[in-house]
């Protein structure tokens, strides 16, 4: 099975939305929240079946070139300004475009093969691309479009702006500018007031376990995980859990605990991804564009996890993710405006060189972003889904085709199959 790159070439905003600047090389200093996010390029990927796969790759094109007219930063480079600050110079270098056949039918299985969905990255003229995108024709008439950009320039509620803003331009529709005035989100306050400990925790996180070390020599396997309506409810019964998010994470965080055999006084630890929009004072709009993501980071004893019932890993996420509250936005802020991060070379805990989250898991939910709303003119995906991370420990939590929740989970492969039971045992 062999996917083929037919061409590429660097697609560029369409001047049909005001320029941001008259001056063509206009800058965009990074925020604190885009300086403390993962360094590298998230990615998701589309899967259209006939009819409602788009049949043309230049209709594909000049949506991309309209979006991008009001989306620049994509298609902007990072620097450094005269002060050594990463900023995005908006200089319209553009997006890379790539098209590319498979000679192998759909469906497919999450694996490493669904890189083969995104473009790599070459280096050259288009290694420093900030966002690129790959659309793959199969026989069958469907078709694949993968979509990476840097985190750096955006979370992903705003690139799920960017994506649905996309399939809008292709279909003629007019889309919302987004908000794009980063100033307004990292103002500290005269003098700081830091409230919490963020040295230990937007910065590194060292969980307090017994020193079990993770099985450096086992693959990582991407496992799919589907969970009924009927079973979140059964969950949300269960647990108490007023949401399908905390009733799922909690049972997903039992399973993984369970089927990695973590011993007795281990502490094991979520990282879960929080929306800044609603936090801020006064609230941002959701059309900002950006970075606004922090984390709340619930810690359990393994075995608490697994001897107490679902109730109590649900209670532990629910107070940890509402005290991550506007409050502590602001904190932050303040923190990483007083010159303590780089005083003390303080780095990122988003920034991870193991190979795994371990003993804990780093939780993403698409619950509530746009991605399923993209629409570039034939109707809806057939899927959604994450590309493989060779990073075990990762977990991205999406809605399921039949009203469920899917839950993409990394694991060893020597847990794989006790997770897979686990995951739907109480």
């Amino acid at each position: 099975m062999e996917v083929r790159v037919k061409s590429w070439r660097l697609v560029k905003p369409i001047d049909c939305h005001p320029p941001p600047s008259t001056d063509r090389l206009h800058i965009v200093p990074l925020t604190v929240f885009d300086k403390v996010t993962t360094n590298f390029h998230a990615a998701v990927i589309y899967l259209f079946r006939p009819p409602h796969a788009p049949t043309s790759n230049c209709h594909l094109e000049r949506g991309l070139a309209e979006a991008l007219s009001a989306y620049r930063e994509f298609a902007g480079r990072f620097a450094a300004d005269d002060d050594g600050n990463p900023v995005i110079v908006l200089n319209d270098a553009g997006v890379l475009f790539v098209e590319a056949t498979a000679d192998f039918p759909l469906p497919f299985e999450p694996s490493p093969a669904s890189l083969r969905f995104l473009p790599s990255n070459d280096g050259g003229d288009t290694g420093d691309a900030l966002a690129r995108v790959q659309l793959t024709r199969f026989a069958c008439g469907s078709l694949a479009i993968g979509f990476s950009s840097h985190h750096g320039v955006a979370d992903g509620h705003a690139t799920g702006n960017f994506l649905v803003a996309w399939g809008l331009a292709c279909r003629g529709i007019p889309f919302p500018s987004p908000f794009r005035d980063r100033s307004v989100v990292a103002v500290p306050r005269d003098p700081p007031e830091i409230r919490f400990d963020h040295r230990n925790t937007e910065y590194y996180f060292n969980a307090d376990n017994d020193g079990d070390s993770f099985p450096k020599d086992d693959d990582v396997e991407m496992i799919k995980v589907h969970f009924t309506p009927e079973f979140v409810a059964d969950l949300k019964t269960e647990s108490g859990a007023p949401t399908a998010f905390e009733a799922v994470v909690a049972q997903l965080w039992r399973a993984a605990t369970r089927a990695r055999g973590l011993g007795e006084g281990t502490t094991t630890h979520l990282m879960i991804s929080i929306d800044g929009r609603r936090q801020t004072s006064p609230p941002l709009p959701g059309e900002y564009f950006g970075n606004l993501v922090l984390w709340a980071v619930p810690h359990a004893a393994a075995s608490d996890l697994v001897a107490q019932p679902l109730r109590h890993s649900a209670s532990i996420i629910r107070e940890e993710v509402a005290k991550i509250d506007s409050g502590y936005f602001q904190s932050f802020v303040d923190f990483a405006s007083s010159g303590a991060v780089e005083a003390e070379k303080l780095v990122p805990a988003a920034v991870n060189g193991e190979a795994a989250i371990w003993p804990g898991l780093d939780v993403a939910s698409w619950l509530r972003l746009p991605f399923s709303e993209v629409d570039f003119g034939g109707g809806p995906p057939s899927m959604v889904m994450p590309p493989y991370v060779a990073m075990e420990g990762l977990v991205v939590i999406l809605p399921g085709g039949d009203g469920g929740v899917d839950a993409y989970v990394n694991m060893f492969d020597r847990f794989a199959d006790d997770f897979r039971r686990y995951s739907h045992c109480f």
